[in-house]
């Protein structure tokens, strides 16, 4: 077995086989740099989808009342800051609405405005609609004063 010595003049040309302790803390510095920039970014992307998670909910909340205005279960007149019943202790859900006569006999302009205060931000989504009185449509109708009269 012959051992052949080197000298230092042919190590120039050896390709490199490891980082330098050097490249090594410019790399960290780098990195940490971009997560320092990347971290509020995902969390100011995890807020807009949570509010935009609660505006979706509120407008389901607003096509809901909509809907009960329709169905007649819900008085057509405006009203103003009322709470609905399924609120949880951690929730306050409130809901205005504003109803105005049109020039159209029994139509009305409907405008149901459903919002909630998470932190310091007021969430609120608006839905205009237009009604037909649910009293003047056709269909059947409880008749209370036939009913008290003795169904005459």
């Amino acid at each position: 077995m012959i051992l052949r010595v080197m000298d230092l003049s042919e190590t120039r040309d050896l390709p490199r086989r490891g980082l330098t302790l050097l490249e090594v803390i410019v790399a960290m510095a780098i990195f940490l740099i971009a997560l320092g920039a990347i971290v509020p970014l995902i969390q100011m992307g995890q807020l807009r989808a949570l509010e935009i998670q609660v505006q979706s909910l509120a407008l389901a909340k607003c096509q809901s009342k909509i809907s009960e205005v329709m169905a007649g279960s819900e008085l057509l007149s405006s009203q103003n800051d009322s709470t609905f019943p399924e609120n949880t202790t951690t929730e306050d859900w409130r809901w205005s609405m504003q109803a105005d006569a049109t020039d159209v006999n029994n139509l009305w302009l409907v405008k149901v405005t459903v919002y909630r205060m998470m932190d310091s931000d007021k969430i609120e989504v608006s839905l205009t609609q237009m009604v037909f009185d649910p009293a003047f449509r056709g269909g059947p109708t409880l008749n209370t004063a036939a009913m008290a009269g003795g169904g005459g």
